[in-house]
C-alpha cells in the first residue's frame, strides 16, 4: 500500500510539474510570437499585432473590442467582466509599438525572439511586449482557477506610445468610449533594474522637445565675419553642455535621475546644400539649428526653472506659454511640450490603491522603491484626468536595455512576473469605487512626494 501511495504521489507530482511546464512554455511562446511581429516605428505592423492579440484574448476567454479613433492607429481592448458592473474599472495598459533598431549594433536578429541560454532577445522584450503578455497570461491563470473579479479588468493595448501617444492613449482618454469604462485606476509600464529590487513609478518627467535656430547673414566662405549663425548656435551648445554637467553632478551625488532636469542634444543641422545631397563648401550658412530632448520633473518649481533658463539662453521674455518665437539672433519652436505637473500619491492613507500594492509586495516579499519615471509613458494622459496610475514592470537583476542594442529579458524573470500580476489584479479588483476616481489619490501638494523611498524586503 505504501508503494501504491508513493507511486500515486509521484504521478501526481509529475502531472502537476508537466502542467506547470506547459503553462510556462505557452507564455514564453506567446512572447516570442509577439516580438516577431514588427511593430517598430515609423511603420509598425499594427494589423498583425491586433490579429495576434485578438486570437490570444479569445483563447483565454476575454471579451474584445477594436477602436480606430485615428485611421490606421488601432486601440485593442480586452476585458474580464466584473460581477458588479456598477463598480469602476481597473485598467492595465501597454503599447504595441516599439522603437526602431540599428541592425549593426545587434548580435541577434531583433525580431527573431531568439532564446540563448536563459535570455529572450528582441526589440520589445523590455519595452514593453513582455508586460503585455504577462497581463494576458496572469488573467489566463486566474480564469483557469475559477476566479471572477468584482470589478471589470480592462486591458488596453495602444499604438504610438513611442512617438508621444497623442494618436493612441491621447485620443482614447478624450473619447466617449473611454468615459463609458469609468476607470478608477491604471497600471502602466516601468523600467528594468540591474539591482535586486523593482521600481514603482508614481509620476514621470515631462518631455519638452525643442528646436532652437540661430540666424545671421549668409556670406562667402572666403570672408572672415565677426559673427555667424553657427557661432551664435555654438554659444547655445556651450550653455547646454554646462547645464548638463550640473545635472550629471546631481545624479552622481545620489539624486535620482527622475528628480533632475535631463537635457540631451539630439541633432545639429546647418550648411548650404545643392540638390539636398552635398554641401556648398564656399558659403557660410545664414541658419543653424539644433534639437534638444529636455525632461522636466513634474513639479511647478522645475517647470518654472527650465522656462527661465531657456529665456535667459535665448535673451527672450518669459516663454512659459509660448510654443514658438523669435528673439535677438534666435528662433525657437517646441515640437512637443508637456507642462502639467501631476503625480500619484504614495501615501497609503491618502491612496488606497498604493496601500493595496504595498500589501501585495510585502506579501510576496518583493523589495521595491518608488520613484519618478525618468522618461514618459501613456500614464500621463490618465493622470491629467485625475486617475491614479503607477508604472511597474517586474524586471529586476537585469540591465536597462529599452531602446538599446541586444534588448533582452531573462526567461525566469519574465515568468516570475506573471504571478505578481495575478496577485495585483486580484487585490486591486476588490477596491470598490462607485463613481468618479478618488481625487485624493492625486496629491494637491505634488512637491512632497518627489524623493525615492526605499521599501525593504520583509
Amino acid at each position: 500500500m505504501k508503494i501504491f501511495y508513493s507511486l500515486f504521489g509521484l504521478i501526481l507530482y509529475l502531472s502537476l510539474w508537466t502542467e506547470a511546464q506547459e503553462t510556462e512554455n505557452l507564455a514564453v511562446s506567446n512572447l516570442q510570437k509577439y516580438i516577431q511581429i514588427r511593430t517598430e516605428q515609423p511603420h509598425p505592423d499594427y494589423t498583425s499585432a491586433v490579429e495576434f492579440l485578438k486570437q490570444l484574448a479569445t483563447e483565454i476567454g476575454l471579451e474584445t473590442q477594436l477602436l480606430e479613433l485615428v485611421p490606421g492607429k488601432p486601440i485593442f481592448l480586452a476585458w474580464l467582466r466584473g460581477s458588479n458592473e456598477s463598480r469602476s474599472t481597473i485598467l492595465l495598459n501597454s503599447h504595441m509599438d516599439v522603437v526602431p533598431v540599428e541592425l549593426e549594433g545587434w548580435s541577434k536578429d531583433p525580431f527573431a525572439a531568439t532564446m540563448e541560454g536563459d535570455k529572450i532577445y528582441g526589440r520589445g522584450t523590455q519595452d514593453m511586449k513582455s508586460v503585455t503578455i504577462q497581463y494576458f497570461e496572469a488573467l489566463r491563470n486566474l480564469i483557469q482557477q475559477g476566479w471572477k473579479p468584482d470589478q471589470t479588468i480592462l486591458l488596453s493595448v495602444v499604438p504610438d506610445e513611442e512617438i508621444g501617444g497623442a494618436e493612441g492613449m491621447g485620443v482614447f482618454v478624450e473619447s466617449e468610449e473611454f468615459k463609458k469604462w469609468n476607470i478608477s485606476f491604471e497600471l502602466d509600464e516601468g523600467l528594468a533594474n540591474p539591482q535586486s529590487f523593482m521600481w514603482l513609478y508614481y509620476g514621470e518627467r515631462q518631455p519638452w522637445w525643442l528646436s532652437i535656430g540661430a540666424m545671421d547673414q549668409p556670406v562667402h566662405g572666403a570672408t572672415l565675419p565677426n559673427h555667424t549663425a553657427i557661432q551664435y548656435l555654438y554659444e547655445i551648445e556651450q550653455k547646454v553642455v554646462e547645464f548638463r554637467k550640473q545635472q550629471e553632478e546631481k545624479v552622481s551625488q545620489g539624486i535620482p535621475l527622475g528628480d533632475v532636469i535631463g537635457i540631451n542634444l539630439v541633432y545639429l543641422r546647418s550648411g548650404v546644400t545643392k540638390d539636398n545631397h552635398s554641401y556648398v563648401m564656399n558659403m557660410v550658412p545664414g541658419i543653424a539649428e539644433l534639437g534638444l530632448d529636455i525632461r522636466v520633473p513634474p513639479t511647478r518649481k522645475h517647470s518654472e526653472e527650465m522656462n527661465q533658463i531657456l529665456s535667459d539662453w535665448l535673451s527672450c521674455p518669459p516663454i512659459t506659454s509660448q510654443w514658438s518665437g523669435t528673439c535677438s539672433h534666435y528662433y525657437y519652436k517646441f515640437i512637443h511640450k508637456v507642462d502639467i505637473p501631476q503625480v500619484t500619491s504614495t501615501d497609503p492613507v491618502e491612496n488606497r490603491y498604493y496601500q493595496v500594492i504595498e500589501q501585495v509586495f510585502n506579501e510576496l516579499s518583493i523589495s521595491y522603491q518608488t520613484a519618478i519615471f525618468p522618461a514618459s509613458t501613456d500614464a500621463r494622459y490618465l493622470r491629467e484626468k485625475n486617475i491614479p496610475c503607477f508604472g511597474f514592470s517586474p524586471i529586476h537583476s537585469t540591465p536597462v536595455l529599452l531602446h538599446d542594442n541586444d534588448e533582452y529579458i531573462p526567461k525566469d524573470i519574465f515568468l516570475k512576473g506573471i504571478p505578481i500580476y495575478e496577485r495585483l489584479i486580484q487585490a486591486l479588483s476588490t477596491l470598490d469605487s462607485q463613481a468618479t476616481p478618488n481625487d485624493n489619490s492625486i496629491p494637491k501638494d505634488i512637491t512632497h512626494s518627489m524623493s525615492s523611498t526605499p521599501h525593504e524586503e520583509l
